[in-house]
């Protein structure tokens, strides 16, 4: 309603000028139109500044494959190579991370994305003998090359809940003494393998940001008595309270 009332000033004022100079009627309507559009186009652009910096952020995702933040999602492009990147801070380190859905834009909803996680992890960890669209257990955690005689070392309510996808412990080459940090750690499979390699000397913290996975997690911890375990609440890009150190590990599970 006030961009009408502003755009029928603007047209006052631009035909009360123009009859003062005594132009043909068809001049001075033709003159009136193009000011009018010039008005007009200048409050469009002011009045829908922001809805612009979308399209101009649209403009770049197709142009050089950035992703498109709007609201609370964010579109993923597809890059020249076929798939979905995004970039992100894990710790301060800049990380690229893989995100295919096959489609030729992906569209991430974070607070719906984040939510669906925590609500499948809580079942994991509350409900493990439930069906679920992925293989758990110890059967699994064997198939991926767990040796069975670390998997009986640990607890065996924490091997319920493993949902992991590989064995990295031999590549991490851990040793005694040393500091681990367990990114995604869940209800603590690998920290507490983890925590059989470095030994008491060494230490292991577990991060997650499942509710239910750290309370299973602590409570397996404390009950197994293992007391250089920790698992604390937190994200990959934003650890809680963990600095760097030539003897810090992290290994993502």
């Amino acid at each position: 309603m006030l961009g009408g009332v502003y755009i029928l000033m603007a047209a006052m004022l631009v035909l009360g000028t123009l009859m003062t100079r005594r132009e043909p009627w068809a001049k001075l309507l033709t003159t009136a139109l193009m000011w009018i559009s010039i008005f007009s186009a200048g409050f469009v652009l002011l009045t829908f500044r922001d809805n612009f910096g979308w399209v101009g952020q649209r403009l770049r995702a197709e142009a050089i494959g950035a992703p498109v933040i709007q609201g609370h999602e964010t579109r993923i492009p597809m890059a020249i190579d076929g798939h979905f990147w995004v970039e992100g801070l894990v710790n301060g380190i800049p990380v690229k991370f893989l995100v295919d859905s096959g489609a030729t834009m992906t569209t991430v909803d974070r607070i719906d994305l984040e939510s669906k996680v925590k609500d499948m992890y809580r079942r994991v960890a509350e409900q493990p003998d439930e069906r679920y669209h992925f293989e758990m257990g110890r059967g699994l955690a064997e198939r991926l090359g767990y040796p069975p005689g670390v998997l009986d070392r640990i607890p065996a309510a924490a091997i319920e809940s493993f949902a992991g996808v590989g064995y990295f412990h031999d590549l991490a080459d851990l040793r005694a003494g040393e500091r681990v940090v367990d990114l995604g750690s869940g209800s603590g499979t690998d920290s507490f393998v983890a925590a059989t390699l470095v030994g008491p000397s060494g230490r292991v913290i577990g991060v997650d940001f499942t509710a239910e996975q750290l309370a299973k997690a602590r409570r397996l911890a404390a009950d197994a008595g293992l007391a250089h375990v920790e698992f604390r609440e937190g994200r990959i890009e934003t650890l809680p309270g963990i600095g760097r150190s030539r003897n810090t590990s992290p290994i993502a599970s």
